[in-house]
């Protein structure tokens, strides 16, 4: 069964966000505004959130949840002020709030979401066997 378009344009705006923010910790880096040690665990973060795309286009309801808890931390640190963000970082996490809230509705309330996700694991499961005797 292939991707609904919703999906498919979901996976690609998460990684251009994680594009974005990738290039935005890189140039407050150059910029001396971001500490090489935070440089190389943002990175290490984008990496690990880079599977999360992948796993969705996979039909993964974890990746979702995931994905879901991903943005709240980031913007409830970004709101509280736990956690400064360095003013390019900071520019493109105002410009994606809209774009992560439009993904989480088509992540989880879009009609066909609950189905495409729901079915993960029967999809691998021939007809025969999933009914039980």
């Amino acid at each position: 069964m292939d991707a609904p378009q919703f999906i498919k344009k979901s996976v690609l705006a998460i990684a251009l966000c994680l594009g974005l923010s990738t290039g935005a910790a890189i140039v407050d880096w150059l910029h001396d505004d971001l500490p090489q040690n935070t440089l190389v665990f943002s990175l290490l973060v984008y990496s690990a959130a880079a599977l999360i795309p992948w796993k969705i286009a996979q039909r993964s309801n974890t990746a979702r949840y995931m994905f879901l808890v991903f943005v709240a931390a980031i913007y409830l640190n970004w709101m509280r002020g736990l956690a400064p963000f360095p003013p390019w970082s900071g520019i493109a996490l105002i410009v994606q709030i809209p774009l992560m809230v439009m993904l989480i509705n088509w992540l989880f309330m879009a009609p066909g979401a609950q189905e495409w996700f729901k079915s993960d694991r029967e999809a691998d499961v021939p007809e025969s066997r999933s009914r039980r005797i």
